[in-house]
C-alpha cells in the first residue's frame, strides 16, 4: 500500500502552471470550476485567463509555429 509522499508526487505530476498568468499555484485538470483544459493538446489554463486570450492556446500556437518553421526549412533547397 502506498503511503507517505508517493501519492502526493503522483498527484503533483499531473499539475500545470498557467502559461498565461504564470501564477505560482499549481492547477489540476479536475479543478473544473477554475480550470479549462485544451481539447487539442491537453494543457490546462485558468478559465478566466484562457477567456482573456479568446480561447487561443499558447502551446498549440507554439506547436503550429514549430511545424511551419520545419516545413519552410525542409522546402528550401
Amino acid at each position: 500500500m502506498l503511503r507517505g509522499k508517493y501519492p502526493l508526487q503522483l498527484c503533483l505530476a499531473r499539475g500545470f502552471i498557467c502559461e498565461i498568468c504564470n501564477a505560482d499555484e499549481v492547477i489540476f485538470p479536475w479543478q473544473m470550476r477554475v480550470v479549462t483544459r485544451c481539447a487539442k493538446c491537453g494543457i490546462c489554463y485558468h478559465s478566466a485567463c484562457l477567456a482573456r486570450m479568446q480561447d487561443t492556446c499558447k502551446k498549440c500556437l507554439r506547436i503550429q509555429k514549430r511545424r511551419e518553421s520545419i516545413d519552410s526549412t525542409s522546402n528550401v533547397g
